[in-house]
């Protein structure tokens, strides 16, 4: 007499969770790359501003993030090269010398009428980006597994009730 097959639906429900765990991830992960301005050349940026066609431009560091007064044809810095896009919203990395107070380039934006500010970079970002994954490898390895121990000895323990 041979031993009854073990059923494969533990590893297929464990298989199809992994698979869902990973669509939904590749999803946030693209929601995320999606709300980041595209990043244009410094050489577009003037262009723009040249034809007065940028609103709000806020400097952080030597990048700066730019929203145009209408949506606009912009080249755009892509894997593929530089590449047409139509945008609203985009970044520039700025030459140091011009991301600071009083430069050329600050009162090029006051003759253009352009809104601009300045904004201290904080800490937060950088650490969130190096913390989570530590955070995530402790809640899938030690966590999930310790929390199933836990139940399973709590059920173990747990006395059993005989029906009449």
């Amino acid at each position: 007499m041979t031993p009854p097959r073990p059923s494969l639906w533990p590893v297929a429900g464990g298989v199809l969770a992994l698979l869902c765990f990973a669509a939904l991830g590749l999803l946030g992960w693209q929601w995320l790359a999606g709300g980041r301005a595209a990043p244009v050349p410094y050489a577009e940026f003037q262009r723009l501003l040249a034809a007065g066609q940028i609103e709000r431009v806020v400097v952080r560091e030597t990048g700066a993030a730019v929203t145009l007064t209408a949506p606009a044809e912009v080249q755009v810095n892509t894997v593929q090269g530089v590449q047409p896009r139509e945008l609203r919203d985009f970044s520039v990395q700025l030459p140091s010398s011009l991301a600071l107070p009083g430069s050329r380039l600050m009162n090029d934006l006051n003759e253009q009428g352009v809104q601009w500010r300045f904004e201290p970079s904080g800490p937060w970002p950088g650490l969130l980006l190096n913390g989570l994954p530590p955070l995530l490898f402790l809640a899938l390895f030690v966590a999930l597994p310790l929390t199933l121990l836990i139940l399973l000895a709590w059920r173990a323990r747990r006395p059993k009730v005989v029906k009449p």
